[in-house]
């Protein structure tokens, strides 16, 4: 009986991706609450909501269970997988811990300043601190009728087009990295970087589109009508002049869904 709940367990930790034992932590979490507690004080607790990332993602909240912000901690598990990934794809390139969470510490210092994305606290080798962002995914609105729906995806867009007009790329625009606010769209998690020496600038920013189009798309597969009507008109009017060539070969590059390859191949000729 017990080696069957044991093997039951087993199935489900790797049914669910399960990283979260303390020994694949680069920090403990005793020492982690106590360096939170020198920035935030004595009363402040952790509460796990590890999601789908390579890090342990914790919330840090105050006294009276307000929110406070975000930490991720590096996952030495998980950053073997990541590394294994993205050594596969050249688009992508691999950083090490402390480069990732300095160059998202470097890219939030910029963004906050115009509403785009939360306001970096701290970054280590270890761990990455932010401020916390009242808001939910723009995954959760893809219930919405259509022309709700579709209002979103354009301000979405929009707001992708704020951050390539900084001067940054994200690299992974899902609609999960996505919080819509009280005050617009912010963008988080900046985890994944394009391969420079691949992918021109424009390539890298086009890329951030299709791969949001394909995110999208694959969430909600029943609406990709709404999906593929917008989302082509905004790239026609807006995002593709002079790299129209180049489609096949960043369709390629990303291994997107054939479907959603040819129709914009053929739309976009």
């Amino acid at each position: 009986m017990k080696s069957t709940i044991l093997s039951g367990i087993k199935k489900i930790k790797r049914k669910c991706g399960s990283y979260l034992d303390a020994r694949n932590l680069e920090v403990d979490e005793a020492s982690l609450t106590q360096r939170l507690k020198d920035l935030f004080g004595p009363q402040i607790s952790l509460k796990d909501i590890t999601g789908r990332g390579q890090n342990a993602t914790y919330l840090v909240q105050g006294p009276k269970g307000e929110n406070l912000s975000i930490v991720k901690v590096v996952n030495k598990r998980r950053e073997k997988r990541l590394k294994a990934i993205q050594e596969r794809h050249r688009r992508m390139v691999y950083l090490q811990p402390k480069e990732r969470f300095q160059r998202e510490m470097d890219i939030l210092s910029s963004l906050s300043a115009h509403n785009l994305g939360p306001k970096p606290i701290m970054a280590t080798d270890k761990f990455f601190l932010r401020e916390y962002v009242n808001g939910e995914p723009l995954s959760s609105y893809f219930n919405e009728p259509d022309s709700v729906l579709a209002e979103y995806l354009i301000n979405a867009l929009k707001t992708l087009g704020r951050l390539h007009q900084q001067g940054y790329v994200h690299g992974d625009p899902n609609p999960d990295n996505i919080i819509v606010t009280a005050k617009g769209m912010q963008l988080l998690d900046f985890d994944k970087c394009l391969n420079e020496n691949v992918l021109s600038l424009r390539q890298r920013q086009a890329y951030d589109y299709l791969r949001f189009l394909t995110t999208s798309c694959s969430l909600r597969k029943d609406k990709k009508e709404v999906f593929y009507s917008l989302i082509l008109d905004y790239f026609k009017q807006r995002l593709l002049e002079g790299i129209l060539e180049e489609f096949p070969y960043l369709l390629g590059l990303m291994e997107v869904d054939k479907e959603i390859g040819d129709f914009l191949c053929n739309e976009l000729k």
